[in-house]
Protein backbone atom coordinates (compact mmCIF):
# COMPACT_ATOMS: atom_id res chain seq x y z
CA UNK A 1 0.00 0.00 0.00
CA UNK A 2 3.01 2.58 0.85
CA UNK A 3 4.11 1.64 -2.39
CA UNK A 4 1.35 2.97 -4.28
CA UNK A 5 1.13 6.51 -1.77
CA UNK A 6 4.73 6.89 -3.07
CA UNK A 7 3.51 6.86 -6.75
CA UNK A 8 1.00 8.98 -5.91
CA UNK A 9 3.05 11.79 -4.41
CA UNK A 10 5.90 11.17 -6.52
CA UNK A 11 3.31 11.70 -9.97
CA UNK A 12 1.78 15.03 -7.87
CA UNK A 13 5.61 16.34 -7.77
CA UNK A 14 6.64 15.54 -10.70
CA UNK A 15 3.18 17.25 -12.17
CA UNK A 16 4.21 20.69 -9.75
CA UNK A 17 8.12 20.64 -11.08
CA UNK A 18 7.24 20.04 -14.62
CA UNK A 19 5.19 23.48 -14.19
CA UNK A 20 7.74 25.31 -12.15
CA UNK A 21 10.37 24.15 -14.70
CA UNK A 22 8.13 25.74 -17.32
CA UNK A 23 7.29 28.69 -15.55
CA UNK A 24 11.29 29.70 -14.47
CA UNK A 25 11.40 29.28 -18.63
CA UNK A 26 9.00 31.32 -20.03
CA UNK A 27 10.04 34.28 -17.61
CA UNK A 28 11.86 36.59 -19.92
CA UNK A 29 8.69 36.49 -21.74
CA UNK A 30 6.38 37.56 -19.30
CA UNK A 31 8.54 40.32 -18.66
CA UNK A 32 8.17 41.95 -22.02
CA UNK A 33 10.97 39.73 -23.95
CA UNK A 34 10.75 37.48 -26.75
CA UNK A 35 14.37 36.36 -28.09
CA UNK A 36 13.43 34.74 -31.46
CA UNK A 37 17.53 33.67 -31.84
CA UNK A 38 18.84 36.99 -32.18
CA UNK A 39 19.35 40.58 -31.39
CA UNK A 40 17.49 42.09 -34.69
CA UNK A 41 14.39 38.98 -34.14
CA UNK A 42 13.65 40.55 -30.48
CA UNK A 43 10.28 41.10 -29.89
CA UNK A 44 8.76 43.28 -27.15
CA UNK A 45 5.17 42.06 -26.55
CA UNK A 46 3.83 45.53 -25.03
CA UNK A 47 5.52 46.87 -27.89
CA UNK A 48 4.02 44.87 -30.30
CA UNK A 49 0.41 44.86 -28.62
CA UNK A 50 0.58 49.00 -29.12
CA UNK A 51 1.40 48.80 -32.37
CA UNK A 52 -1.17 46.08 -33.36
CA UNK A 53 -3.52 47.66 -35.53
CA UNK A 54 -6.74 46.11 -33.70
CA UNK A 55 -5.74 48.12 -30.61
CA UNK A 56 -4.59 51.42 -32.78
CA UNK A 57 -7.76 51.56 -33.80
CA UNK A 58 -9.33 51.03 -30.94
CA UNK A 59 -7.39 53.78 -29.13
CA UNK A 60 -8.09 55.93 -32.04
CA UNK A 61 -12.14 55.80 -31.69
CA UNK A 62 -11.69 56.20 -28.13
CA UNK A 63 -9.56 59.72 -28.93
CA UNK A 64 -12.74 60.81 -31.18
CA UNK A 65 -15.71 59.84 -28.21
CA UNK A 66 -13.03 61.71 -25.71
CA UNK A 67 -12.57 65.05 -28.25
CA UNK A 68 -16.78 64.99 -28.35
CA UNK A 69 -16.95 64.63 -24.25
CA UNK A 70 -13.87 66.99 -24.29
CA UNK A 71 -16.36 69.22 -26.08
CA UNK A 72 -19.28 68.62 -24.42
CA UNK A 73 -17.76 69.07 -21.11
CA UNK A 74 -16.60 72.20 -22.14
CA UNK A 75 -19.49 73.68 -23.35
CA UNK A 76 -21.16 72.48 -19.85
CA UNK A 77 -18.28 74.40 -18.51
CA UNK A 78 -19.21 77.14 -19.75
CA UNK A 79 -22.65 77.47 -19.23
CA UNK A 80 -22.23 76.68 -15.62
CA UNK A 81 -19.96 80.00 -15.53
CA UNK A 82 -22.55 81.88 -16.88
CA UNK A 83 -24.95 81.56 -14.03
CA UNK A 84 -21.75 81.30 -11.01
CA UNK A 85 -19.16 82.92 -13.12
CA UNK A 86 -16.53 81.16 -11.15
CA UNK A 87 -14.12 81.24 -14.00
CA UNK A 88 -13.90 83.21 -17.55
CA UNK A 89 -14.55 81.65 -21.20
CA UNK A 90 -10.86 81.80 -22.42
CA UNK A 91 -10.07 79.74 -18.78
CA UNK A 92 -12.00 76.76 -19.98
CA UNK A 93 -10.93 76.75 -23.93
CA UNK A 94 -7.58 76.86 -22.61
CA UNK A 95 -7.99 73.81 -20.43
CA UNK A 96 -9.78 71.61 -23.40
CA UNK A 97 -6.60 73.14 -25.70
CA UNK A 98 -4.25 71.82 -22.76
CA UNK A 99 -6.07 68.68 -22.40
CA UNK A 100 -5.80 68.20 -26.69
CA UNK A 101 -1.88 68.29 -26.39
CA UNK A 102 -1.69 66.37 -23.39
CA UNK A 103 -3.20 63.91 -24.73
CA UNK A 104 -0.87 62.97 -27.80
CA UNK A 105 2.22 64.14 -25.87
CA UNK A 106 1.38 61.49 -22.96
CA UNK A 107 0.38 58.83 -25.70
CA UNK A 108 4.24 59.23 -26.87
CA UNK A 109 5.15 59.69 -23.39
CA UNK A 110 3.51 55.85 -22.50
CA UNK A 111 4.76 54.40 -25.66
CA UNK A 112 8.55 55.58 -24.63
CA UNK A 113 8.15 54.32 -21.35
CA UNK A 114 7.13 50.70 -22.13
CA UNK A 115 9.54 50.47 -24.70
CA UNK A 116 12.48 51.70 -22.16
CA UNK A 117 10.52 49.46 -19.75
CA UNK A 118 10.70 46.48 -21.86
CA UNK A 119 14.84 47.50 -23.08
CA UNK A 120 15.82 48.07 -19.67
CA UNK A 121 14.94 44.51 -18.63
CA UNK A 122 17.05 43.13 -21.09
CA UNK A 123 20.33 45.82 -20.28
CA UNK A 124 20.07 44.91 -16.61
CA UNK A 125 20.17 40.92 -16.72
CA UNK A 126 23.33 41.84 -18.86
CA UNK A 127 24.78 44.00 -16.63
CA UNK A 128 23.73 41.92 -13.61
CA UNK A 129 24.36 39.01 -15.33
CA UNK A 130 20.83 37.59 -13.79
CA UNK A 131 19.90 34.04 -15.33
CA UNK A 132 16.39 33.69 -14.66
CA UNK A 133 16.49 30.53 -16.37
CA UNK A 134 18.24 28.42 -13.36
CA UNK A 135 15.99 25.52 -13.23
CA UNK A 136 14.85 25.11 -9.21
CA UNK A 137 12.94 22.31 -10.27
CA UNK A 138 15.76 20.38 -10.84
CA UNK A 139 17.50 21.53 -7.90
CA UNK A 140 14.29 20.78 -5.57
CA UNK A 141 14.37 16.99 -7.06
CA UNK A 142 18.28 16.80 -6.30
CA UNK A 143 18.08 17.76 -2.86
CA UNK A 144 14.85 15.20 -1.99
CA UNK A 145 16.80 12.16 -3.76
CA UNK A 146 19.54 10.61 -1.76
CA UNK A 147 20.56 7.77 -4.20
CA UNK A 148 21.03 7.85 -7.81
CA UNK A 149 20.61 4.39 -9.63
CA UNK A 150 22.69 3.18 -12.70
CA UNK A 151 25.06 6.35 -12.34
CA UNK A 152 22.47 8.86 -13.45
CA UNK A 153 22.37 12.62 -11.89
CA UNK A 154 20.01 14.99 -12.16
CA UNK A 155 21.48 16.64 -15.28
CA UNK A 156 19.60 13.17 -16.60
CA UNK A 157 16.12 13.86 -15.52
CA UNK A 158 13.86 15.99 -17.89
CA UNK A 159 10.44 16.79 -16.38
CA UNK A 160 8.75 17.07 -19.82
CA UNK A 161 10.08 13.20 -20.93
CA UNK A 162 10.24 11.50 -17.94
CA UNK A 163 7.40 9.69 -16.23
CA UNK A 164 6.76 8.63 -12.55
CA UNK A 165 7.68 5.24 -13.97
CA UNK A 166 11.25 6.08 -15.17
CA UNK A 167 11.87 7.84 -11.81
CA UNK A 168 10.89 5.20 -9.60
CA UNK A 169 10.94 2.03 -11.69
CA UNK A 170 9.29 -0.62 -11.51
CA UNK A 171 8.17 -2.77 -8.27
CA UNK A 172 7.44 -7.02 -7.34
CA UNK A 173 4.36 -8.54 -7.15
CA UNK A 174 3.48 -11.70 -5.17
CA UNK A 175 1.80 -14.39 -7.09
CA UNK A 176 -1.11 -14.46 -4.24
CA UNK A 177 -1.19 -10.80 -3.31
CA UNK A 178 -2.71 -8.06 -5.09
CA UNK A 179 -0.67 -5.36 -3.85
CA UNK A 180 3.18 -4.71 -4.47
CA UNK A 181 6.04 -5.71 -2.11
CA UNK A 182 8.86 -4.09 -3.08
CA UNK A 183 10.31 -1.47 -5.47
CA UNK A 184 12.87 -3.51 -7.71
CA UNK A 185 14.95 0.12 -7.60
CA UNK A 186 15.89 -0.10 -11.54
CA UNK A 187 14.76 3.38 -12.16
CA UNK A 188 16.81 6.63 -12.18
CA UNK A 189 16.47 7.34 -8.18
CA UNK A 190 16.33 4.84 -5.52
CA UNK A 191 12.38 5.05 -4.49
CA UNK A 192 13.27 4.34 -0.81
CA UNK A 193 14.96 6.83 0.13
CA UNK A 194 13.76 9.63 -1.65
CA UNK A 195 12.25 12.64 0.58
CA UNK A 196 8.52 12.50 -0.66
CA UNK A 197 7.18 15.17 1.75
CA UNK A 198 9.57 17.56 2.09
CA UNK A 199 9.85 17.49 -1.78
CA UNK A 200 6.02 17.88 -1.93
CA UNK A 201 5.80 20.39 0.19
CA UNK A 202 9.15 22.58 -1.07
CA UNK A 203 7.34 22.16 -4.71
CA UNK A 204 3.99 23.01 -3.79
CA UNK A 205 5.18 26.10 -2.21
CA UNK A 206 7.40 27.29 -4.83
CA UNK A 207 4.88 26.75 -7.23
CA UNK A 208 2.52 28.67 -5.41
CA UNK A 209 5.29 31.86 -5.72
CA UNK A 210 6.43 30.98 -9.44
CA UNK A 211 2.30 30.95 -10.60
CA UNK A 212 1.26 33.77 -8.80
CA UNK A 213 4.25 36.00 -9.87
CA UNK A 214 3.48 34.69 -13.54
CA UNK A 215 -0.18 35.36 -13.47
CA UNK A 216 0.84 38.93 -12.11
CA UNK A 217 2.85 39.51 -14.42
CA UNK A 218 0.89 38.55 -17.83
CA UNK A 219 -2.44 40.58 -15.67
CA UNK A 220 -0.02 43.45 -15.64
CA UNK A 221 0.29 43.11 -19.85
CA UNK A 222 -3.81 43.56 -20.07
CA UNK A 223 -3.86 46.27 -17.20
CA UNK A 224 -1.20 48.52 -19.09
CA UNK A 225 -3.24 47.94 -22.08
CA UNK A 226 -6.42 48.81 -20.27
CA UNK A 227 -5.14 52.21 -18.92
CA UNK A 228 -3.42 53.17 -21.95
CA UNK A 229 -7.06 52.49 -23.87
CA UNK A 230 -8.93 54.98 -21.24
CA UNK A 231 -6.71 57.48 -21.04
CA UNK A 232 -8.03 59.84 -23.64
CA UNK A 233 -10.83 59.64 -21.39
CA UNK A 234 -9.06 60.53 -17.86
CA UNK A 235 -7.44 63.52 -19.72
CA UNK A 236 -10.62 65.30 -21.56
CA UNK A 237 -12.03 65.66 -17.90
CA UNK A 238 -9.63 68.34 -17.27
CA UNK A 239 -12.37 70.65 -18.09
CA UNK A 240 -13.88 69.75 -15.06
CA UNK A 241 -11.89 68.29 -12.16
CA UNK A 242 -8.71 70.10 -13.09
CA UNK A 243 -7.10 67.14 -14.08
CA UNK A 244 -7.61 64.77 -10.94
CA UNK A 245 -8.78 62.12 -13.19
CA UNK A 246 -5.49 62.15 -15.05
CA UNK A 247 -3.03 62.23 -11.74
CA UNK A 248 -5.02 58.86 -10.79
CA UNK A 249 -4.72 57.40 -14.43
CA UNK A 250 -0.77 58.37 -14.00
CA UNK A 251 -0.62 56.78 -10.15
CA UNK A 252 -2.10 53.29 -11.60
CA UNK A 253 0.24 53.36 -14.67
CA UNK A 254 3.29 54.35 -12.61
CA UNK A 255 2.17 51.92 -10.01
CA UNK A 256 2.01 48.71 -12.49
CA UNK A 257 5.52 49.54 -14.30
CA UNK A 258 7.12 49.92 -10.83
CA UNK A 259 5.85 46.70 -9.47
CA UNK A 260 7.05 45.01 -12.49
CA UNK A 261 10.42 46.38 -11.73
CA UNK A 262 9.67 44.74 -7.96
CA UNK A 263 9.18 41.45 -8.91
CA UNK A 264 12.05 41.47 -11.46
CA UNK A 265 14.53 42.57 -8.80
CA UNK A 266 12.74 40.38 -6.61
CA UNK A 267 13.52 37.13 -8.72
CA UNK A 268 17.16 38.44 -9.17
CA UNK A 269 17.42 38.61 -5.15
CA UNK A 270 16.45 35.27 -5.13
CA UNK A 271 18.19 33.64 -7.83
CA UNK A 272 21.47 35.75 -6.51
CA UNK A 273 21.53 34.46 -2.83
CA UNK A 274 20.22 31.04 -3.29
CA UNK A 275 22.40 29.66 -6.51
CA UNK A 276 25.38 31.78 -5.54
CA UNK A 277 25.68 32.05 -2.07
CA UNK A 278 23.08 29.92 0.03
CA UNK A 279 23.79 26.69 -1.93
CA UNK A 280 28.06 26.86 -2.08
CA UNK A 281 27.72 27.25 1.49
CA UNK A 282 25.20 25.21 2.70
CA UNK A 283 25.77 21.92 1.31
CA UNK A 284 26.01 18.43 2.50
CA UNK A 285 24.34 14.99 2.42
CA UNK A 286 22.84 15.08 5.92
CA UNK A 287 18.68 14.86 6.61
CA UNK A 288 18.68 18.44 8.17
CA UNK A 289 21.22 20.17 5.59
CA UNK A 290 18.58 18.92 2.58
CA UNK A 291 15.94 20.30 4.86
CA UNK A 292 17.71 23.38 5.24
CA UNK A 293 18.21 23.99 1.50
CA UNK A 294 14.74 23.27 1.34
CA UNK A 295 13.67 25.97 3.52
CA UNK A 296 15.80 28.54 2.08
CA UNK A 297 14.63 27.78 -1.36
CA UNK A 298 10.82 27.90 -0.02
CA UNK A 299 11.83 31.74 1.63
CA UNK A 300 13.28 32.63 -1.40
CA UNK A 301 10.57 32.30 -3.90
CA UNK A 302 8.11 33.40 -1.12
CA UNK A 303 9.76 37.30 -1.68
CA UNK A 304 8.47 37.03 -5.17
CA UNK A 305 4.87 37.81 -4.48
CA UNK A 306 5.54 39.16 -1.01
CA UNK A 307 7.53 41.77 -2.95
CA UNK A 308 4.54 43.50 -3.74
CA UNK A 309 2.57 43.54 -0.76
CA UNK A 310 5.63 44.75 0.99
CA UNK A 311 5.61 47.97 -1.44
CA UNK A 312 2.16 48.43 -1.23
CA UNK A 313 2.91 48.62 3.03
CA UNK A 314 5.82 51.08 2.19
CA UNK A 315 4.24 53.41 -0.40
CA UNK A 316 0.34 51.80 -0.57
CA UNK A 317 -0.96 54.02 2.22
CA UNK A 318 -0.24 56.97 0.77
CA UNK A 319 -1.39 56.42 -2.63
CA UNK A 320 -4.50 54.67 -1.58
CA UNK A 321 -5.77 57.72 0.35
CA UNK A 322 -4.58 60.65 -1.95
CA UNK A 323 -6.35 58.50 -4.54
CA UNK A 324 -9.54 58.57 -2.34
CA UNK A 325 -9.44 61.94 -1.81
CA UNK A 326 -8.99 62.67 -5.33
CA UNK A 327 -12.22 60.89 -5.58
CA UNK A 328 -14.01 62.75 -2.64
CA UNK A 329 -13.64 66.09 -4.31
CA UNK A 330 -14.34 64.69 -7.59
CA UNK A 331 -17.80 63.46 -6.67
CA UNK A 332 -18.73 66.80 -4.38
CA UNK A 333 -17.92 68.81 -7.82
CA UNK A 334 -20.30 66.57 -9.67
Amino acid sequence: MSIFFQEILMFLILEFLKIIDGITKIFNYLFGNINMGNEENEIYILTYLFENNTISNTFNCIILISIMIGGIYCVISIIKNMYQNDSNISEIISKFIVSLISMFITSVLTILIVIITSKSFVIIADILNINTNISIAHNILDICVLDYNNYYNINDVNFSLHSVNDLLGDYVYETYQLMPIEWKNNGIINPNTFLYIPCFIASLVILYSYLYSAVMLSKRLYEIILLYLIMPISIYTITIDNGNRFKIWICLLMKKIFITYIIYISLFVFSILYEYIIKRYVHGYSYEIRLLNLIFMMGGSLIIPLSQKLLITIFGDITISKNIVLLKKIFKKN
